[in-house]
């Protein structure tokens, strides 16, 4: 099997269902391309925004796809790739995609609203006051 690809906005649950696949797929690794980016980098995500906009980061998002699926092909590596919502809105990106991944998940719902207040979030998104 290829790679899959997790593909929604922050705090959607990615994260949640890429461990949950990891551990029921033997052989694969599960890949979050921010945290990539950041290690490639050395800069975090938000200061890359601030410093390249928008358009820099979705550079460096089509090289680290491009990087992480040349990998993959030369060791025989499968990846469970978790990324933003934005990665889709690169045309190399999506092209990355369609060639290297079986299964492209959207996940559109926030797992905000499927679970128990003390669960929320993990931490990344504060649960909106109401």
């Amino acid at each position: 099997m290829k790679d899959i690809a997790l593909i929604g906005f922050m705090g959607c649950g990615k994260s949640s269902v890429g461990k949950l696949l990891v551990d029921r797929l033997p052989g694969y690794e599960l890949i979050d391309l921010d945290d990539f980016i950041e290690n490639v980098t050395c800069r975090s995500i938000p200061d890359i925004f601030r410093e390249d906009g928008e358009k820099g980061f979705r550079e460096l998002e089509a090289a680290a796809l491009d990087s992480i699926f040349m990998i993959d092909g030369d060791l025989g590596r499968k990846c469970i790739l978790s990324l933003g919502g934005g990665t889709v809105t690169t045309a190399s990106c999506r092209q990355f995609l369609v060639l290297s991944c079986a299964i492209s998940l959207f996940n559109c719902a926030c797992t905000r609203s499927f679970m128990p207040p003390a669960d929320r979030c993990s931490g990344r998104m504060q649960p909106a006051s109401t």
